[in-house]
C-alpha cells in the first residue's frame, strides 16, 4: 500500500511521530480492535497532539486485527 508505514506493534515514539510529520499532517491509524489497541491509540494521539498532527482512527471490530480484516474484506 502506497504511503503506508507500520509501527510493528503498538509502540510509536515521539521521535517516529516527528519523522512522520515531515511527510504528512494527518495519520490514519489502524490498530487491533482490543483494549491494548485502544490504549496504544490514546498514547499515539498524545504524541500527535504534541507534534501538531491530526490523528484519525480507523476502528476495527472487537477482536479483529488489521491483517485478519484485510483477509476477510
Amino acid at each position: 500500500y502506497q504511503n503506508t508505514v507500520a509501527t510493528l506493534g503498538t509502540a510509536c515514539t515521539m521521535t517516529q511521530v516527528k519523522m512522520l510529520s515531515r511527510y504528512a499532517q494527518t495519520i490514519y491509524l489502524v490498530y487491533d480492535g482490543d483494549a491494548a489497541g485502544q490504549q496504544a491509540m490514546l498514547r499515539l494521539a498524545q504524541n500527535c497532539w504534541h507534534a501538531d498532527m491530526e490523528l484519525m482512527q480507523v476502528p476495527l471490530p472487537q477482536g479483529m486485527d488489521p491483517a485478519s480484516y484485510l483477509n476477510q474484506h
